[in-house]
């Protein structure tokens, strides 16, 4: 098992997508609504790695809504519930490979954020859920079927 770290994150809007922006670096992933808490749209995240083996999957530990995940360019598949295991091996080359995930999120804190500037007296919960991907993001190996 293999954890990915040091992670490219951008940004974009539903609208104009698949243009992004609010490009960032870091180290371990967490909720993107800590920092951006009216965000709604698409999150990506970019990665290169290094791998001798190419009988692997990938694991998302969690994510917050739809993923979508391509390996050295091909589309790998959309998961949108967990289970977030994806088998990449087909797309996995020796060496150098790239690893790009696309999580959509839902609108519901863009509308929130919309309802506050109509009317700033409207009493709304405060919203519990999480954007993104939260956690760790795992290499493992295939199972033998």
């Amino acid at each position: 098992v293999q954890e990915l770290s040091d992670w490219t994150v951008s940004l974009g809007e539903a609208r104009k997508y698949p243009e992004f922006y609010e490009c960032f670096n870091v180290r371990n992933l967490t909720d993107i609504g800590e920092v951006y808490s009216d965000f709604g749209g698409y999150i990506r995240y970019e990665i290169t790695f290094r791998t001798e083996t190419t009988d692997l999957m990938l694991k998302i530990d969690d994510a917050y809504e739809c993923v979508d995940v391509w390996c050295n360019d091909f589309f790998v598949g959309t998961k949108l519930a967990p289970e977030y295991i994806f088998d990449i091996s087909k797309a996995l080359r020796p060496g150098k490979n790239y690893l790009r995930i696309e999580v959509a999120t839902t609108l519901q804190r863009k509308v929130q954020a919309m309802e506050k500037e109509e009317d700033p007296f409207m009493k709304r919960p405060k919203i519990l859920d999480p954007i993104g991907i939260i956690g760790p993001v795992y290499l493992c190996r295939r199972r033998s079927e």
